[in-house]
Formats: structure tokens, sequence, C-alpha cells
């Protein structure tokens, strides 16, 4: 059996890798080293990286010599403040092994998903495949927020009408993404860590990691903010770093400022099509 593409996977999809491809290669990426003036975007160690949308976890990723050690202090001095305010409210506070159950269920939920797919192999239809990772993917990606996040001020712009198409293209996309990168099996594991880095604005960083069978290990973090009852992931980091959702939106601006949302929509929904090898997702 072939090996799975787990590589594209990471550079593709969701998870990504440090160089992301573009969802449409007629789209620039940003000039390189210097910034494109966008006050959402800096320059980090020699290149220009979107500014993270959403939290504060976007601090963290300064590294040291771009004021990384005092972004780090200033944030665990704001968590400590912050869980002393709960302790004085008489709050209760999850124990540490009850919030990472909790955390960590749905991305477990979703790796457990990929492998039977990718175990099931090529001998199960693009639309079996497709239908068996829908509810994991939507139940631990929080993509309403990914999207909104994405689009940036403009969404609150747009009419219910046209965001309800934006999101069901959106998702389409992301499953399709999913089943068409994770598609065979070759001893991968993929197992998420134990512990939680906790964020000033509440959320939660999950560490996990993606085991090749030649051994190559790749580092994928999930944002993950309480949902609905549920922990879900609102943005995929590579790394600790490379926010999925910060590219998602450099590469939104231009589809938006290009045919607005119709644009968009069109787009992903097309990207959808071409992943399922020219068969619609339903």
């Amino acid at each position: 059996m072939a090996a799975p593409r787990i590589n594209p996977a990471l550079s593709r999809g969701l998870i990504g890798r440090g160089c992301w491809s573009r969802l449409d290669p007629a789209i620039p990426r940003p000039k390189i080293p210097g910034s494109s003036g966008d006050p959402e975007e800096r320059l980090e160690a020699g290149r220009v990286v979107p500014c993270a949308v959403v939290g504060a976890h976007d601090i963290e990723r300064v590294r040291s010599g771009h004021g990384g050690v005092v972004a780090r202090s200033l944030i665990e001095r704001r968590s400590v403040l912050w869980l002393a305010a709960v302790a004085a409210l008489g709050l209760p506070v999850a124990s540490p092994a009850q919030d990472f159950s909790q955390v960590a269920t749905s991305i477990q939920k979703l790796y457990d998903a990929l492998l039977a797919v990718m175990k099931a192999g090529a001998g199960v239809s693009f639309m079996q495949r497709y239908a068996s990772l829908v509810t994991p993917v939507t139940q631990a990606l929080d993509l309403p927020t990914i999207l909104q996040v994405a689009v940036g001020p403009l969404w609150s712009a747009i009419p219910a009408a046209q965001q309800s198409t934006l999101l069901a293209a959106f998702q389409k996309y992301t499953v399709a993404t999913y089943v068409s990168q994770f598609e065979s099996y070759s001893g991968e594991r993929f197992n998420v860590l134990p512990g939680l880095r906790a964020l000033p604005n509440g959320d939660q960083t999950l560490r996990s990691q993606i085991v090749e069978g030649s051994g190559t290990v790749h580092a994928i973090d999930y944002v993950m903010r309480p949902v609905g009852g549920g922990w879900k992931a609102v943005d995929v980091l590579l790394d600790g770093s490379i926010s999925r959702v910060a590219v998602l939106r450099s590469d939104f601006r231009r589809l938006l400022t290009r045919g607005g949302p119709t644009e968009l929509a069109s787009f992903l929904q097309q990207k959808a099509t071409d992943l399922s090898a020219s068969t619609s997702p339903p």
C-alpha cells in the first residue's frame, strides 16, 4: 500500500508546515523581507508573519530577540493573576487531569477517525471517507469562528445569507482537504500529548504529534476554546508558531478584494470539487 501523503497534508491542509502553499497560485505571497504595510502583519525572524488573530497566544510566538522573553513573562504573570482572581471569587477550578480530558476529547476523536479512514485506504470511495470525517472535523474545529476571523472586519458587513453560503463552502473545502490528504496508511501514529498551556483569554493550547512510519515527527498545536459545552480548535499551529488562521486571512483578503464574498465562496467550492476528483461533497 502506498504511503499516505502526510507531508502534503501538513503543507496544504488545516495542519500546516512552515512554508504554506497558497489556496490560489495566482495570489502573491507577502513581500519578503519587508512588510506590506498591513497593521496586522509584523516582521519576525526576517519574514512577514500575519499576527495571530484569535487571541494573545500570538505574543508567545515572538522569539527571543524580538521581545519573546518579556512577552512570555507578561503572559505568565497575567495567568497567575487570573487564577488568583478565580480563587478569590470562589469559582470552581477543574483539576489538570479533568481539564485535559475535556479539552483533548474532540481532537483525539478526529485523530481516531483519520486513522480509520487511512487504514480503510483507497478501496473506500472519496464520498464514503468524506461522510466519515464530516462529524469529527466539525466537532474538533470551530469552523464558524475560524472563517469569521480569517475574513476579518468585513464579516460583519456580509449579509447573513452570504455568510451561510461561505460557511458551507469553507466546511466542504476543509473536510475535503482532510479526506484527500489522509488517504492511506503506512504505520503512522497520532499522539495527543499530556498537559495544557493556559492562555490569558481562557483558551488552552493542546499539543500533539503526527509520527510518520519512517519516524519523522510533526508537532501540531491546537488553540482550544469552549464552544457549546465542548472544546474546539480556533487555530492550528505548527511547531507552536505558524498560525493556519493567519495564513487563511492573508489568502482570503486577496480573494475578497478581487471579487468579494461571492468570489471566495466560489473559489472554496471549486477547491473542494477539485480535491474530490470532480465529485462535489454532499
